[in-house]
């Protein structure tokens, strides 16, 4: 219903007017049925008009985002499995309402006068009341959970006293004894009779919707039932949140001396979600959700998601400035994936001819660091302070990258350590895959990633893997440990002699690992034969350095 003072409008007046200025083709009455891969990459969609043209049309993209909403973007998925195959399994599930409670808070009083509430005046949620949660520390008990004060336009308060039946009969009872009365005696108010028959607007005025929200568990299921879109939810398993949020909604009303109506009986135990969330979540891997933390489908390079469907749960608050945020994320990710790909190669570099095949994949490493060491390997397993980071490995170009000795990519993500600030974003990132060690037969693979403290002070994390002539049982050892040092300043690869601030180990896990083959994305020209070239370059250059021989 928007609100009534304009703080919130529909798209037609924000994004989409902004698109339609700066050349977007907008296509209104066309109802997507179903997307498909396109042979040699990219999508198909197909989509009847609803404006008396008969037939399936369809239109083809190399990149394609969803953001049909939380339940047309899972139908779409559902419908198009057979076009999109190798889907994730978790596609249809974490579904959430956010934890929406709606209730009515009627009949306000204070003492014997009516309390104006006047819901429909004014902006939608001015306050809220702020429910803690257990995550927040010792002490905190609970799912965490809001309550808003809510609002209605003010054709509303003509319907609610529409609906009081009671009083409209008595009203029009004594209006018509009035009309008798008058034309016995020739006593005749018209007027205020007729203002009475109206009357004081008292329920309108004194009442309010209340809107309680917060973090259910996320356990629905949404699937394909004859050929529509059922959901299966239960909330038993939020029975401790819902009641939380309802007792304290009655404790509102008691302040305001309100009669509290919850949601009708007959309606049994039935809920209302305004905020739906869930069915094609974000997950580390295939195996945990359907896309990654980018929005980009497992599986399939260049199909994104881009609203309520992609959330692995529910966000708490009102979600939208939440998904327009991942929205924002997911557009930059894009733009910044064509400019690197738009980049001319540097006159030293291999040149490749046609449009490039990029790639890319996450990784995830944690440990611990000295800030008295300086050599990474002088320090104990666990000794120092805890240091980790994630990130995001590009490749803009496979063929050069392969042709490269060193193998150069860029790297994305945060560095984490307390004693550096907490969370800080990597500036500016080098990665080397296998380069020549100092040895022969022996590899490196680099890492040199430049951020900034939370002093302000510039700083390098620098590290190597030792990927080195010895037993296959080696292997894992040298592949998963990375010795890693943090040098003051922002120092640029292979350069020496800067003070080192801290030295140490760190590792990935196994669990990791698996979240870091199901995140490889291709993109370009034959994505699937290129992820096969990369992971035979891989393999090859593994066995190059343990195989027999």
């Amino acid at each position: 219903m928007g609100c009534n003072d304009g703080a919130k409008n529909s798209l037609d007046h924000t994004y989409l007017s902004a698109a339609k200025y700066h050349g977007a083709d907008l296509r209104t009455l066309h109802d997507v049925r179903s997307v498909r891969q396109r042979e040699g990459g990219g999508y198909a969609v197909d989509y009847i008009r609803h404006d008396g043209t008969a037939g399936v049309e369809t239109i083809e993209c190399d990149r394609l985002v969803l953001a049909a909403g939380t339940f047309g973007t899972t139908y779409l998925l559902l419908r198009s499995q057979d076009g999109l195959p190798g889907l994730s399994g978790a596609l249809g599930s974490r579904f959430s309402g956010n934890g929406d409670v709606l209730a009515f808070l009627l009949r306000a009083k204070d003492r014997t006068r009516t309390r104006e509430l006047d819901a429909s005046h004014g902006p939608v949620i001015t306050s809220a009341i702020r429910l803690a949660d257990e995550l927040e520390g010792v002490g905190e008990t609970g799912r965490g959970a809001y309550i808003q004060d809510g609002g209605h336009p003010a054709f509303v308060d003509w319907l609610a006293e529409s609906a009081d039946v009671r009083n409209n009969v008595m009203r029009a009872s004594r209006f018509v004894f009035n009309r008798i009365w008058a034309m016995l005696t020739g006593d005749r108010n018209l007027s205020a009779e007729i203002s009475d028959l109206f009357g004081d607007a008292d329920l309108s005025a004194s009442s309010l919707p209340l809107l309680g929200m917060g973090r259910d568990m996320p356990n629905g299921k949404l699937h394909l039932s004859g050929g529509k879109l059922d959901v299966q939810w239960s909330s038993a398993a939020s029975a401790e949140h819902f009641d939380r949020l309802e007792t304290t909604m009655r404790r509102i009303a008691d302040v305001l001396g309100a009669e509290y109506s919850g949601l009708p009986a007959w309606l049994g135990k039935r809920f209302i979600t305004v905020h739906p969330l869930g069915g094609a979540p974000m997950g580390r891997h295939p195996a945990e959700g359907v896309c990654d933390g980018y929005g980009e489908v497992f599986g399939h390079p260049g199909l994104f998601v881009a609203d309520g469907a992609v959330m692995p749960g529910p966000v708490g608050a009102n979600p939208s400035l939440t998904i327009a945020a991942l929205a924002d994320r997911m557009s930059t990710r894009i733009l910044e994936t064509r400019q690197a790909r738009a980049q001319p190669a540097a006159a030293a570099e291999p040149q490749t001819t046609g449009e490039p095949t990029s790639l890319s994949f996450d990784e995830e490493m944690a440990g611990f660091v000295d800030p008295a060491a300086t050599d990474p390997r002088s320090v104990a397993e666990k000794d120092g302070e805890p240091l980790s980071f994630r990130l995001t490995i590009f490749i803009d170009d496979l063929e050069t990258f392969l042709a490269r000795s060193d193998h150069l990519a860029r790297a994305e993500g945060w560095v984490e350590a307390a004693r550096y600030g907490g969370r800080r974003p990597v500036e500016r990132g080098w990665f080397n895959l296998f380069a020549p060690g100092s040895e022969p037969g022996s590899r490196v693979m680099r890492y040199q990633l430049w951020f900034t403290d939370g002093d302000g002070q510039p700083r390098t994390l620098s590290g190597w893997k030792d990927v080195h002539d010895g037993p296959a049982t080696r292997m894992w050892h040298d592949t998963s440990t990375l010795y890693t040092r943090v040098l003051r300043g922002h120092v640029p690869p292979d350069e020496e002699g800067s003070e080192v601030d801290g030295a140490g180990t760190l590792h990935i896990e196994p669990t990791e690992l698996v979240a870091m083959l199901g995140s490889f994305r291709a993109e370009g020209p034959r994505p699937l034969a290129s992820l096969a070239r990369f992971g035979t370059f891989f393999v090859g250059e593994l066995w190059d350095v343990y195989g027999p021989g």
